[in-house]
């Protein structure tokens, strides 16, 4: 049976034997089949609870970003990396922080559909004028999921304000569209499977691997 809320959008089952207190716990990925899962090594029984999940509406194709990937780790490259933006006047816009306690941002993510600039602000005293005058400009819509953590920091730490900024977060609430979580709201709207195997990772590193590169890329783009 399912387990965790509405199985379309957190896609976790449960298998439970009766009168036993063991029970099996376990997820559908993306592009699972009844081949690839073995599903003629089980059971009749198990089998139809397989096949079922497998039926289910979980979204089959990831949500990837489509385009260019700019990582910049010298703020003298900021300017030539915001160029690559052109006039833009819509980006999605997220951060990513090491995975301890209230740690600082480690890197902040500008995206639009083809290009994402994913800066490495860690140990940064100030922004680059570039960057800061871009945050402040509230012509251009930065869109982030309940980005309002970010903003506070970013003006605590650089002493700048990001000024205009969509919360779809607060949208989706206003809606009373549950779960709020950033990859329920992309299976329901956009019926694609976010993948956040890299949300834990060392986002303090210099350099970021491939993986994380296009996670921070496609989580800046899905808002």
């Amino acid at each position: 049976f399912p387990i965790g809320g509405d199985p379309s959008l957190n896609p976790q089952f449960q298998l439970k034997k009766a009168n036993s207190p063991f029970s099996l716990t376990f997820s559908v990925k993306p592009g699972s089949t009844r081949s690839k899962l073995g599903l003629d090594s089980f059971s009749p029984e198990i089998t139809e609870v397989f096949t079922k999940a497998l039926d289910s509406d979980v979204p089959r194709k990831a949500f990837e970003f489509p385009g260019e990937i700019i990582v910049v780790t010298q703020e003298k490259d900021i300017r030539g990396a915001l160029s690559r933006l052109g006039r833009v006047q819509v980006v999605g816009i997220d951060t990513e922080s090491p995975p301890r306690g209230k740690a600082r941002i480690a890197w902040l993510q500008i995206a639009d559909e083809r290009v994402a600039i994913l800066i490495r602000i860690f140990n940064w005293k100030s922004l680059p004028s570039p960057l800061a005058d871009f945050l402040a400009d509230p012509k251009i819509l930065k869109v982030g999921q309940f980005p309002d953590s970010e903003v506070r920091d970013i003006a605590k730490r650089f002493q700048v304000a990001v000024r205009g900024v969509l919360d779809v977060g607060f949208l989706a609430k206003s809606l009373d569209v549950k779960p709020l979580n950033l990859a329920a709201l992309v299976a329901r709207f956009l019926d694609r499977f976010l993948d956040k195997k890299e949300q834990m990772s060392r986002w303090e590193a210099w350099s970021l691997t491939r993986s994380q590169a296009t996670y921070a890329a496609s989580d800046a783009l899905a808002p």
